[in-house]
């Protein structure tokens, strides 16, 4: 069975003064390998054998990950506090783990990122996206903003083959 000794970042009791620091030490238990220097905008968590991302979103305040690749892990979730890394995070890869349903929320949140790869889940919802009315005055196009998929204006690459899609809000075209 493989494991990453990654309750460093991870474990909710660690403040985000000292996370920066406790970064460095992340290891995988597998390999030995370093899989983040503080200073690197660089994380690697592929095939390290995670069940749980709780807690990953303190990441957001501490550092400046950019390209982020957690893939071929067994988590079934992406918790709602993975969008605290929406300054930064630009790549985003999600293949080959055991991820369900719709896709999570936090993903439309996520409105810095160039590439997303989600293949080899089960997500079986993706919503294009609306234009909202979030404001009181009607006539105010200020007040609007963007959901879903399109409020991911930088998005390049996205790659969600080999799941279950059965519904699309509406046609995508990036």
């Amino acid at each position: 069975t493989k494991r990453v000794t990654a309750e460093l970042w991870l474990h909710p009791g660690v403040s985000t003064s000292s996370c920066s620091t406790l970064l460095t030490s992340v290891e995988c238990t597998t390999c030995g390998s370093s899989l983040f220097r503080a200073s690197s905008p660089n994380l690697s968590l592929y095939d390290c054998g995670l069940h749980d991302l709780r807690g990953i979103g303190m990441l957001g305040d501490c550092s400046r990950v950019q390209k982020l690749n957690l893939g071929h892990n067994d988590f079934t979730e992406i918790p709602p506090d993975f969008a605290l890394l929406a300054d930064t995070l630009e790549v985003l890869w999600l293949d080959d783990c055991q991820l369900h349903g719709p896709l999570p929320e936090c993903i439309y949140q996520l409105v810095n990122l160039k590439e997303l790869r989600m293949s080899g889940n089960q997500i079986s919802e993706v919503r294009a996206g609306n234009v909202v009315d979030v404001g009181l005055d009607e006539d105010d196009d200020e007040d609007m903003e963007e959901d879903g998929l399109s409020a991911l204006k930088l998005l390049e690459v996205l790659c969600l083959d080999n799941n279950n899609l059965t519904t699309m809000t509406s046609l995508i075209c990036i």
